[in-house]
Formats: structure tokens, C-alpha cells, sequence
């Protein structure tokens, strides 16, 4: 075994778990006048990930059914990688907690650490939404900060 503890480099700090750790919390109401389109049978952009940040979980909250007149399905990409199956109208009711997966295609991503901003989309397939809302929670980490500080 190496033990290469004497020469590892710490960044300079101190910083606050706050300060790197950040957490947004992204209401998406189908029918919100502001979001008009979002209902429809197509992918939608729903929140772009900050460049120089690290995503490091995210969680979709439904928190009013989702509802269609169809049989419509919802899928999560994140960065175009698909990070959900597709899921049922029916299992997005309220109270669901969708855990986003970051690592769904085995590649061990790093949403937007670069000098791009990574988008959070949504699909709608088979039929349009007709209401509901979600809260999006996604958790990332000021990696540029770091290394301009550390």
C-alpha cells in the first residue's frame, strides 16, 4: 500500500461548507404561464447548470400530480445523457421523490465543470402534460472556486 498523505495538497481555505456546497431548489409548474410549451410532446430545457460547478445529486419532487389526458411519459437527461428511465404519468404523483442518476451510463460524470453550462431536460413523450408541478433539487459543488482559491 502507498501511503501518500505527506505529499498531498490541501487547498489554502478555510472554506465554509456553504461557500462550495450549494443547493437550488427549481419549481416547474406544467401550466405556469412563464413556462408556456413545457406541456407539450418534446424535450425542454428546465435549469442550465452553472459552469465551474460540479453536480453532485439531483432529486425531481412531484408536488401536485402530474396529469395528461394520454398515456404521457417523462424522462430526465442531464448534459443529453439520459439520467432516468422513462416513467409513467402514473407513478409521478404527489410526494414521489425521483433520484436523478448521475452515473445511469457508467461514465462517472461531472455535470458542467467546463467552460459550458449543462442543461437539466425534460422529454415529454407519447401525449402532452396537462398539470401538475415538480420542484427540481439539484446539489452541486463550486469546484472553480476551489482551485482559483486553493
Amino acid at each position: 500500500m502507498a501511503d501518500v498523505t505527506a505529499v498531498i495538497k490541501e487547498t489554502k481555505g478555510p472554506f465554509e461548507f456553504e461557500t462550495l456546497h450549494r443547493d437550488r431548489v427549481v419549481e416547474v409548474g406544467v401550466l405556469d404561464a412563464a413556462l408556456s410549451g413545457i406541456e407539450t410532446v418534446a424535450t425542454h430545457n428546465i435549469f442550465a447548470v452553472p459552469t465551474g460547478l460540479a453536480l453532485v445529486s439531483a432529486k425531481l419532487v412531484v408536488v401536485e400530480d402530474i396529469t395528461s389526458a394520454g398515456a404521457a411519459t417523462v424522462k430526465i437527461a442531464i448534459g443529453g445523457k439520459d439520467v432516468t428511465a422513462v416513467i409513467a404519468k402514473a407513478k409521478l404523483v404527489q410526494g414521489a421523490v425521483i433520484n436523478l442518476d448521475l452515473d445511469a451510463t457508467g461514465d462517472n460524470m461531472s455535470y458542467a465543470f467546463d467552460a459550458t453550462a449543462v442543461t437539466i431536460d425534460m422529454t415529454v413523450g407519447t401525449a402532452a402534460l396537462t398539470g401538475g408541478k415538480f420542484i427540481l433539487y439539484p446539489t452541486y459543488v463550486d469546484i472553480k472556486g476551489v482551485l482559483e482559491n486553493g
